[in-house]
C-alpha cells in the first residue's frame, strides 16, 4: 500500500461515527479506540498494546488526544479542541453509566466529545493519505447494528416509562 493510500489514523466520517456510537450504546467507541491505537503502533513502531490501551481507554484517552494534537500541529491542521478538556469530558460522560436510571443514559453521549477529534483525524488523513478510503458509507453489518440499536432504544424507553409496582426507580414516571 502506498503512503497516499495508507491512513495515519482510523478514518470514519463524523456522521457515521455519531450514528454508530449511538446505535451501539458506545461500543463503537471501543472499536474506534482500538483502531486508533493499532494505527498509532503501526506508525510509530512503539511497543504498545492497542488492546490494553482500549480496555483502559479512560486512562489512555488523554495520551491519544495529545498525540493527535501534536500530529495535527505538525501537519498544519487546525485543532479547535483541547486534549485535556476533551479527555475529561469523555471520562465524565463515560462515568455517567454508574448513575441510577434514567440518568445513566447520559453515558450514551460518551463519544460526543470525540467528534471534533474525528474531524481533525479525517483532515489529517486527507492531507497525509489522500487516496485512503474515507469510511463514510454503511456496510450491511453497520445497518444490522443500527436496527438492533433502535430496537434496544425502544425497549429502554418502554422500560423507563412503564411503572413497576413498588419500584422506587419507576414510580416517579407516573407521579
Amino acid at each position: 500500500m502506498t503512503d497516499a493510500a495508507r491512513p495515519r489514523y482510523f478514518a470514519v466520517s463524523a456522521p457515521k461515527f455519531v450514528v454508530m456510537s449511538l446505535a451501539s450504546f458506545g461500543i463503537y467507541g471501543i472499536y474506534w479506540f482500538y483502531q486508533q491505537w493499532a494505527l498509532e503502533r503501526a506508525h510509530t513502531n512503539e511497543d504498545l498494546s492497542p488492546f490494553w490501551r482500549t480496555v483502559f481507554a479512560p486512562v489512555w484517552v488523554y495520551a491519544l488526544l495529545a498525540r493527535v494534537r501534536a500530529g495535527a500541529k505538525a501537519a498544519d491542521v487546525p485543532t479547535p479542541w483541547s486534549a485535556l478538556i476533551t479527555a475529561v469530558a469523555y471520562v465524565l460522560l463515560n462515568l455517567a453509566w454508574a448513575l441510577d436510571p434514567p440518568y445513566a443514559l447520559v453515558g450514551i453521549l460518551g463519544a460526543v466529545p470525540l467528534i471534533p477529534v474525528q474531524v481533525t483525524l479525517n483532515q489529517l488523513n486527507a492531507r497525509m493519505a489522500p487516496d485512503a478510503p474515507r469510511n463514510d458509507t454503511y456496510t450491511g453489518w453497520n445497518v444490522v447494528l443500527i436496527v438492533v440499536g433502535i430496537l434496544l432504544y425502544v425497549l429502554v424507553i418502554v422500560g423507563l416509562t412503564v411503572p413497576v409496582p413498588n419500584d422506587p426507580y419507576t414510580t416517579w414516571v407516573v407521579a
